[in-house]
């Protein structure tokens, strides 16, 4: 199947040319996305409640750099053409998660060939989230997984590696559940499979109508500490400013809606269990959400599956140890290539 060209879905751009908000209709609503890269590997990255896109924004970047890494022409390059021989060139990049960076891309010659070892990342906003449509009342998990496979079938894009942290996780496991043969790998980040419990189903139905009757402001600085780590809160301050804003911003009917639709989701371990791709389960230490039991279950379905465990870290680990966050996508990205 042909890919649709980028330029025919564009909506509007943002004011960095890298960085632009494709839009495309799908089960009716308006799903936003991000498009970065090229290559003949595609992986989508899905957000946690109550964030949106940007949340990945880290990760787009390392893409964006290991694909320049993998595309330089070795007879023009100066040393190795590894990713860490091109930081070591051009020096670290400092990603302020909030403010995309600017890299500045050299004329070169593209080797066909290596476009098998590079990666386009599809990162949406969740419908309720960002800058795609909200819709009130309850968003179950099948309903987001449906989004994210409709939205794939308008990019021409059938099997992709994909992973999500917390909610975001559990959809994944839901696409998984659902679309099996589009899974080419899997990573699940600061989340777990279990089924809701019914003191949990009565949680979240108390804090979605909390959250419509007071909005998100209350609830975001009160659940700061617990996404990220009282140390990191200090340590990362722009990290903490981004975790706060997409918070702040997200609207409250969307988070509701989805606060009571994951209160319905399934227990996901036989759908683990009968996967058989690459996968990474990635858990902080200080998570305030996830145990590393949670972690050590989920691996231990998972037939192909390596464990991170990120010390110091809460429940934001691709933005407090983007690191070493990147270097275990990286390997995750590097097997499934190699299938």
């Amino acid at each position: 199947m042909s890919l649709a060209p980028r330029t025919q879905r564009t909506q509007r751009d943002m004011t960095d040319e890298r960085w632009r908000i494709w839009k495309t209709l799908v089960n009716g609503i308006t799903v936003a996305y991000e498009d970065v890269g090229e290559g003949d590997n595609f992986l989508v990255l899905v957000h946690g409640h109550p964030f949106n896109r940007t949340m990945w924004r880290p990760q787009m970047e390392w893409i964006e750099r290991l694909n320049r890494a993998r595309a330089r022409p070795r007879a023009r390059s100066e040393g190795g053409n590894s990713e860490k021989d091109l930081e070591r060139r051009e020096g670290a990049i400092d990603v302020d998660p909030a403010t995309p960076q600017t890299l500045e891309h050299e004329p070169e010659t593209e080797n066909e060939g290596d476009k098998k070892l590079r990666w386009r990342a599809i990162v949406p906003d969740l419908r309720g989230y960002g800058e795609s449509s909200v819709v009130p009342g309850k968003t179950t998990l099948d309903i987001f997984a449906s989004d994210i496979a409709g939205t794939l079938d308008e990019l021409g894009i059938q099997d992709v590696v994909i992973g999500g942290l917390s909610m975001g996780g559990q959809i994944v496991m839901e696409f998984c559940r659902l679309y099996p043969d589009r899974v080419r790998g899997i990573l699940l980040a600061a989340t777990f499979c279990r089924a809701e419990t019914e003191a949990g189903r009565r949680q979240r139905a108390a804090m979605a109508d909390r959250l419509l009757q007071e909005g998100m402001r209350g609830y975001a600085e009160e659940v700061l500490p617990k996404m990220v780590t009282p140390a990191n809160l200090i340590a990362l301050p722009r990290v903490a400013d981004h975790v706060r804003t997409m918070m702040g911003a997200t609207s409250p009917t969307g988070a509701a809606a989805a606060l009571r639709g994951r209160a319905e989701r399934p227990d996901y371990a036989e759908t683990l269990a009968r996967l058989d791709v690459p996968a990474l389960v990635v858990v902080g230490n200080e998570d305030a959400f996830t145990t590393r039991a949670d972690a050590e279950q989920m691996s231990t379905l998972l037939k192909g599956s390596e464990l991170l465990w990120i010390k110091r870290v809460g429940h934001m680990p691709n933005l407090e140890s983007e690191g070493e966050f990147n270097e275990g996508l990286g390997r995750l990205l590097e097997r499934c290539a190699a299938r």
